[in-house]
């Protein structure tokens, strides 16, 4: 069964609305008619990458919560949302707050008649905050015990520090990598509300709003939609921030070797990096066929040699992860101190197959076969079209070169010659070995 990609387009087409407000609020919408159900939430370009003082964004989500224009307090807001079955929830990232409108359950979705409400409750509280000395009061010691705990959990696990040293040598130009968001003791002990209302005021504002919504919309012309779009219109306009650059990485310069000591007794452990394209690059999904070839089976080359032959591991896998400009490539495996040397020349090995065609493209089709199912089945359920949608914004506004299904599309026409052109555009001596060894 293959994937009809004009009917995908289809769907979009009937079921999916991508607006922009007069306020600049970006609208991504799925229409799943009959189903009686609403969720959705908002994203806006506010986290910490773009404070001002250091913990102001992560407080400010905080404190929206003590009280906004229609609720005087967090009690009677969650008073109020637990009437309706309303989450009650955010998050602060590096880029984005995050305010989700969801129901209390797996599923996420609140019944369709009590979305309006749940929408008030959320918009007034992320958009309308009173932003009182008082609350202020009362959340500094709870943002206090949430950083103490942090730095507690950090104190007694021996592998932090270590990770943090390899992560700062793989990401090397990501300022925002060992940011704590949590802010330090001293900004938290000067935070002022007006602070926090200078963040609020510059970045709550219609232009870096995204709001999505998946559920029963009844059509797009519904009553529905005109209620939910009069809401959002509320939200203040403005001028819109430029959003956060973060730089490629520089290449690695032939192979280099970052070897670290443990406090774990034990297994050497291994973690082989390069740098690929992002994962939002039109050709991405080479990466995740490349993956599976190299480690990600249990017919996989280096499963099969590391493991099933020389008995050297008991797993090895092929991680893929990154930032907006940049990808990492990783073959990460345990083994015995004095069995390093020989397991790196079985994956120098394994990479040169890959890098001269040396495999059966029947892992290619493998491969294919494997994630197809999954992939009809999320085409099945809601969100992908929201998902789909949310991209294409992402493509236009921030620079993304390309969406799920273009990805997608280019993925199901290519094959072999195409993982090898990626091997070895990418794969090759240019790399940063990381070996950590028990003390």
């Amino acid at each position: 069964m293959a994937i009809n990609f004009e009917d995908l387009e289809r769907q979009i087409k009937e079921r999916g609305r991508l607006t922009t407000l007069d306020n600049g609020v970006v609208v991504t919408s799925e229409n799943v008619p009959g189903s009686g159900l609403l969720k959705g939430g908002f994203t806006v370009q506010a986290g910490h990458g773009y404070e001002a003082h250091h913990g102001a964004a992560h407080f400010l989500e905080h404190m929206c919560f003590n009280g906004s224009r229609s609720t005087p307090s967090q009690e009677a807001y969650e008073e109020q949302a637990n009437t309706i079955g309303l989450l009650t929830n955010a998050s602060t990232g590096v880029f984005d707050i995050g305010f989700p409108i969801q129901g209390a359950n797996q599923s996420g979705f609140l019944l369709h008649h009590y979305f309006p409400e749940a929408l008030r409750l959320v918009t007034d509280i992320a958009f309308f905050p009173t932003l009182t000395e008082a609350s202020l009061r009362k959340e500094l010691p709870i943002i206090q015990q949430e950083l103490k705990d942090k730095v507690q959990r950090e104190a007694n696990d021996p592998t932090r520090e270590l990770y943090a040293v390899m992560m700062a040598r793989v990401q090397r130009n990501n300022p925002f990598f060992e940011k704590n968001g949590l802010g330090t003791v001293e900004s938290l002990n000067t935070m002022t509300r007006e602070q926090l209302r200078a963040h609020h005021k510059k970045f709550f504002i219609g232009p870096h709003v995204r709001f999505a919504l998946i559920g029963d919309l009844n059509g797009n012309d519904s009553q529905a939609s005109r209620t939910i779009e009069a809401r959002l219109l509320e939200i203040p306009a403005g001028t819109r921030v430029a959003p956060l650059e973060v730089r490629a990485e520089e290449p690695y310069k032939g192979r280099e070797r970052l070897e670290l000591q443990s406090p774990n007794k034990g297994k050497s452990q291994i973690s082989i990096n390069f740098h690929i394209p992002p994962a939002h690059h039109v050709d991405a999904y080479q990466f995740n066929v490349l993956a599976y070839v190299l480690a990600n089976s249990t017919n996989s080359l280096l499963y099969r040699e590391l493991r099933e032959q020389r008995g050297l591991v008991y797993s090895v896998r092929a991680n893929l992860s990154g930032h907006a400009r940049t990808g990492f490539f990783e073959i990460s495996y345990s083994v015995d101190p004095d069995k390093v040397d020989e397991s790196l020349a079985v994956v120098d090995a394994a990479i040169e197959r890959v890098r001269a065609g040396d495999f059966d493209e029947a892992y290619i089709r493998a491969f294919e076969l494997a994630n197809l199912p999954q992939l009809l089945y999320n085409f099945q359920n809601p969100g992908w079209i929201q998902a789909e949608l949310f991209e294409r914004v992402s493509k236009e506004r921030f620079g993304v070169q390309s969406t799920h299904l273009e990805r997608l599309q280019r993925a199901l026409t290519q094959g072999k010659r195409e993982a090898v052109h990626a091997a070895n555009q990418y794969l090759g001596e240019d790399r940063l070995e990381i070996i950590t060894t028990k003390n």
